[in-house]
């Protein structure tokens, strides 16, 4: 085994969604990598499987109880004996620190995935563990700025590699009629696309505001939220309070993601915290004009006016100003904007030099084959 990454959980989301592509490529280009979860996986597997990755599930009880789990991931990694333990999210990043130094693992690399610490307690816990760590690889230089500033990071331990995508997936195959037309969206209207779990992280509620605001002014205006998770109810409140029914749609959560933005005039982020957005790479890989707001690596995907605009997060006010004066611009001008995006993303976030850089990062050695296999202990 050559390197192990361990995630909380596999699902949909953007951090799961990177650690599977950088494992498929690596694998694909001959190293021997290992996937562990802390939580049953709900995605993803088939695709491990396929690509001969062995997946073991660690199960902690809950959420609420993750450290349950480490004598688990313990056993694991010593029965692996992998030279690099690589973490993705906080849940994992912690545990990984504990386990990969238990197991003797010899290089632990956290993986950052967001500009931001929650808590006092995460913050003490990077500051004491950062010993234990060979690396830290963040997806943004915001991301690395913030954690240095707050003395949670070596600077000479950090490096930054950015989210890789598919990018000759991009845009989908798909009829822009044909879509809409299943989504019940009329061809006439400007259709906005937003993507991202209903949490607090996505900031839905100055969204639905700032749609509210559009809404008055632009009578063409619709907007469709791909996502699902625990604020569907309220946020289908806010939807009442600003009278949108008739212009937002709430897709739950979906798995064509790119023939929705194939339908889509424009995208917009109204993250309060990110770290990369995916979703935003995806939509400007899509052609799409992009409004989002400054947080984590947005800057470092969006040039201003050029691919889209950037406006400062949780303000309603200006958010809808950018998506307004968006939708005011000739179809030419919001082409040009999307093409520009597409340019970037094709030539500096490709998966594959995002994954030479990781190559580089884990001077990795060979070790030996393990069949696919899910495994729960």
């Amino acid at each position: 085994m050559d390197a192990v990454f361990l995630i909380t959980s596999l699902d949909r989301g953007g951090a799961e969604t990177q650690l599977v592509r950088i494992a498929l490529t690596l694998k694909r280009r001959g190293w021997e990598v290992g996937v562990l979860t802390m939580l049953p996986s709900v995605a993803f597997v088939e695709d491990l499987q396929a690509a001969g990755i062995p997946l073991v599930e660690c199960i902690m009880p809950s959420r609420k109880q993750p450290w349950r789990a480490l004598p688990k991931v313990v056993r694991q990694l010593r029965a692996w004996r992998p030279p690099v333990l690589v973490t993705f999210n906080f849940p994992a990043d912690a545990m990984g620190r504990i386990a990969g130094k238990l197991a003797r693992v010899p290089a632990i690399v956290g993986s950052l995935r967001t500009a931001f610490v929650k808590n006092g307690l995460r913050r003490l816990f990077y500051r004491l563990t950062e010993p234990f760590i060979t690396l830290t690889v963040s997806n943004s230089q915001a991301a690395i700025d913030y954690m240095v500033a707050r003395r949670l990071l070596t600077p000479r331990k950090t490096r930054v590699i950015p989210n890789g995508m598919l990018a000759s997936s991009y845009p989908a195959a798909a009829s822009r009629e044909a879509v809409r037309a299943e989504l019940g969206i009329p061809a006439d209207t400007f259709l906005w696309l937003a993507v991202g779990n209903l949490r607090p992280a996505k900031d839905y509620p100055t969204l639905l505001e700032a749609a509210g605001r559009c809404a008055a002014a632009h009578p063409a205006f619709r907007l469709c939220v791909v996502g699902g998770g625990e604020e569907l109810d309220s946020l289908l409140a806010d939807v009442e309070a600003h009278g949108l029914q008739d212009r937002v749609r709430f897709l739950g959560q979906r798995a064509d993601v790119p023939r929705l933005l194939a339908a889509a005039d424009a995208f917009v982020l109204s993250s309060a915290w990110e770290g990369l957005p995916n979703t935003v790479m995806e939509a400007m890989a899509s052609a799409l004009p992009v409004v989002a707001t400054d947080v984590g690596g947005v800057s470092e995907l969006i040039e201003e006016a050029h691919s889209g605009f950037i406006v400062p997060p949780r303000r309603p006010a200006s958010l809808a100003d950018r998506m307004g004066a968006l939708m005011a611009l000739p179809a030419e001008a919001r082409s040009a904007m999307g093409a520009a995006g597409r340019a970037r993303m094709v030539a500096d976030f490709d998966i594959e030099r995002v994954v030479d850089q990781w190559e580089e990062a884990l001077r990795l050695r060979r070790g030996k084959t393990h069949g696919p296999r899910v495994t729960q202990i």
